[in-house]
């Protein structure tokens, strides 16, 4: 006959870990709901706690303050959101793919963006009083970027797209370009737009500025 044996101190340890951690990212789950609904400086860690299910001193049982929530939140929204050249792939070939390559990333990066508008607002307003957040969101040498740099260079080389202006500025011209509008589109609500008109024209920028043919346009 089968016994039931108790789980070792190796299960409970598991077991341990594996509710600190639901708990934990749960608590993260609270921290973006208040942060977008109060922003950093009016947000209390009392909200927060009781939004994850716990009082208020459990929440130091999992962050240090606020600003260390805070910045774990930040982090997550700034990586998922990526760059608006993340799917463009300029090493692949071929070429003539292009254009619907610049397209669905730069639909990814609005759809992203349009998900996240509320805390994107939080960070913006509060990474210039915060050394770790500003760098987190203006990093201008992520990986990602440094891979875009190399394979325009490759494209000038073999003389397949605009070769006047240096790969760096092409990169940073065009991220910024896609950034700047999608922060003042749904951030601000400065421009009045709807998400199909935005890619087809930010795409066409884009394109022009490389000189790269559009079947489409």
């Amino acid at each position: 006959m089968a016994v039931d044996l108790p789980p070792g101190p190796g299960g409970v340890d598991a077991a341990q870990s594996a509710e600190r951690q639901r708990t934990r990212t749960r608590l993260l789950r609270a921290a973006r709901i208040i942060f977008e609904r109060d922003g950093f400086r009016r947000s209390r860690v009392t909200d927060i706690a009781h939004l994850g299910g716990l009082a208020h001193g459990g929440f130091y049982r999992y962050f240090d303050s606020k600003e260390t929530v805070f910045l774990e939140v930040a982090e997550a929204a700034v990586d998922r959101l990526g760059t608006p050249l993340d799917g463009v792939a300029f090493d692949s070939d071929p070429l003539e793919d292009l254009p619907d390559r610049m397209r669905a990333s730069i639909r990814r990066y609005l759809r992203s963006y349009q998900d996240g508008a509320r805390i994107l607002g939080v960070i913006r307003e509060t990474g210039p009083k915060n050394d770790q957040l500003c760098g987190l969101w203006r990093d201008p040498w992520r990986p990602d970027v440094v891979r875009h740099v190399e394979a325009i260079r490759q494209l000038q080389v073999r003389g397949l797209i605009e070769t006047r202006v240096s790969p760096q500025v092409i990169v940073f011209a065009l991220i910024g370009m896609v950034e700047r509008f999608a922060d003042r589109w749904l951030v601000d609500g400065a421009i009045t737009c709807d998400l199909d008109v935005a890619v087809e024209q930010l795409a066409r920028l884009s394109l022009q500025a490389l000189r790269i043919p559009d079947r489409a346009a």
